[in-house]
């Protein structure tokens, strides 16, 4: 590994402790799309600098594996409760949703759905991490996303966050577009709230 490698992971997790630290609140979510938009950015960041290996470390990925949880809600819930996410549950909420009272986070609080089964050669435009309204379908081969009604609102859009670290407010056309790139794998074993 050479100086510039080993640099970037010390800097990713010295920004993973900062944004842990600021993230340990109990504030509820506002009805701002902005606010929720930031926090799939804060947990995304926590994952991929936490599924990066560090020289000297033996770091356990935070990916889901393929079949191990039922629902993200689980999985959020397993790692708050191993130390591996340091949130109140209210983290998880959006606008519209009840946030989360104490110390449990159910489905009806959890905005977010996740991509289960990450590897390494797991493409950097392929979502990981989107808002619960959004739904990727395949037919034929074809995957196509849709923006359903749910209690979430964020209007018509979604927010998404690729392997590769894009973020994005997308409305419908924008997803359609970019359902067209996706191949059927980019979208299956994917755990909802």
């Amino acid at each position: 590994m050479d100086k510039i490698q080993k640099l970037q992971r010390a800097l990713a997790t010295l920004l993973v402790g900062m944004m842990a630290a600021g993230c340990a609140r109990e504030k509820p979510l506002t009805h701002n799309p902005s606010q929720l938009f930031q926090r799939g950015k804060e947990l995304w960041i926590i994952l991929i600098a936490e599924d990066m290996p560090i020289e000297g470390s033996e770091l356990a990925s935070l990916w889901p594996e393929k079949g191990k949880y039922e629902s993200s809600t689980s999985f959020f819930v397993k790692l708050t409760e191993q130390g591996s996410l340091d949130f109140a549950y209210t983290f998880f909420a959006g606008s519209g949703l009840t946030a989360a009272t104490g110390a449990t986070l159910l489905a009806e609080n959890n905005a977010w759905c996740m991509k289960a089964g990450i590897t390494s050669d797991f493409k950097s435009y392929a979502p990981v991490l989107f808002t619960r309204n959004l739904h990727f379908m395949v037919e034929d081969g074809t995957v196509t996303a849709k923006l359903r009604n749910d209690q979430l609102r964020l209007g018509k859009n979604a927010i998404l966050l690729t392997y590769g670290g894009t973020a994005r407010i997308m409305n419908t056309s924008q997803l359609a577009d970019y359902a067209k790139q996706l191949k059927p794998s980019d979208v299956q074993d994917v755990l909802r709230p």
